[in-house]
């Protein structure tokens, strides 16, 4: 038994591994500017410096209280939608919020766009929790389910410290359109697997 053995099945089979590039792009393009939306809306620099409870209501406050609110909404999407295109849904949910988000400091814009971002992940959390179900074959789900963990595992420990580097090189308005422009390549990519 190796550690890696599961990563077989990227090659293996062809459309989970083609899925999760796909979902490497938006996850990174997600996950690295998380840390930076706190910068964004707190930082002198960008001339918004939010108090406390605008910052607490920014980053936690909304995007949760519509991930609550709309989780059983999009459970009963993935049971109901072609996965793929639920997905594509929700990469251009995230899209248009994170880059709503940077290139705006009017607080209902930047209210606005957290509130989709949060949209985004109710969807995402189902999506992410159950996709390799749509995928796996009898008795591998636990596997293709390692590799998918290992990967989100991955780009959560790079994103950030790559999002920062990227930041200090292009600005933080510029990662942000970047993050966008990366999740609707991410669901370009998918289109052709929507037949799939």
């Amino acid at each position: 038994w190796h550690p890696l053995a599961n990563f077989k099945y990227v090659v293996q089979d062809r459309a989970f591994g083609y899925v999760l590039f796909t979902w490497f792009i938006m996850g990174f393009a997600n996950l690295w500017t998380i840390p930076l939306r706190v910068d964004y809306v707190t930082s002198a620099e960008f001339g918004i410096e939010g108090s406390a409870i605008f910052v607490a209501m920014i980053i936690t406050v909304i995007p949760d209280t519509i991930r609550m609110l709309f989780i059983p909404f999009w459970a009963r999407m993935f049971d109901r939608m072609n996965f793929v295109t639920l997905r594509i849904i929700l990469n251009l949910l995230f899209a248009v919020g994170v880059g709503a988000f940077f290139i705006s400091k009017n607080p209902w814009v930047i209210g606005i766009s957290s509130g989709l971002i949060g949209l985004a992940f109710a969807g995402g959390s189902i999506a992410w929790s159950l996709w390799v179900t749509k995928y796996a074959p009898p008795g591998k789900t636990a596997a293709y389910m390692s590799v998918h963990v290992s990967l989100t595992g991955i780009r959560g420990t790079i994103g950030p410290m790559i999002g920062y580097w990227a930041y200090e090189k292009i600005g933080v308005v510029n990662v942000g359109l970047l993050s966008a422009a990366m999740m609707v390549v991410a669901s370009l990519m998918l289109i052709p697997e929507i037949k799939h």
